[in-house]
């Protein structure tokens, strides 16, 4: 019962643009299933009560699927991944170019934007552009992926919010 309450309340904060590009998106899948029984009632005598069936099975599919789907139908939610553009994560693995990034505790597969050398373990990176499920990054403290000599990138240099304890941080360097 809890579980029904919380999909109805996600259900709630979709909007309404979301669920008419959906009703949308489906009529034609809707006139394609009555083609092919047109077709197929051609060579083969379906009686009415089955076509309303399967038109009604066809609709509760959609329905059904539709707490699964519905993100793919939000362009807003486009816009999220553009917020991570300039901010911060941590290497999870050397970027030589390629590599693991931890960013707001998930990880993404990263590439260094520039002809850079590559980023050791543990370094910070800011993220200058994303394709896809790949962020481009450039070393923390570097406009174009060339470092300043006073700059130094490690955990010392925590963000704020950062959930590591001091302790850990502190194993981390040792390594």
């Amino acid at each position: 019962m809890e579980q029904i309450v919380k999909m109805r309340n996600r259900l709630k904060e979709i909007p309404s643009r979301v669920y008419i590009r959906y009703g949308l998106l489906t009529i034609p899948g809707t006139f394609a299933l009555v083609l092919v029984l047109i077709v197929v009632q051609n060579w083969v005598p379906i009686p009415s009560w089955l076509w309303v069936a399967l038109i009604l099975l066809w609709i509760a599919k959609e329905i059904i699927l539709f707490p699964f789907t519905w993100r793919a139908y939000d362009t807003t939610l486009s816009e999220v991944s553009h917020a991570m553009i300039g901010g911060r994560g941590i290497t999870k693995e050397r970027l030589a170019p390629t590599g693991y990034i931890l960013v707001q505790g998930e990880l993404w597969k990263a590439e260094i934007t520039v002809n850079a050398p590559p980023i050791e373990k543990n370094k910070w990176v800011r993220i200058k552009k994303i394709e896809g499920l790949k962020l481009f990054v450039v070393p923390e403290g570097t406009e174009n992926g060339i470092r300043p000599a006073t700059s130094r990138s490690t955990l010392s240099s925590r963000p704020k919010g950062s959930v590591e304890s001091n302790a850990q941080v502190g194993n981390q360097q040792e390594e």
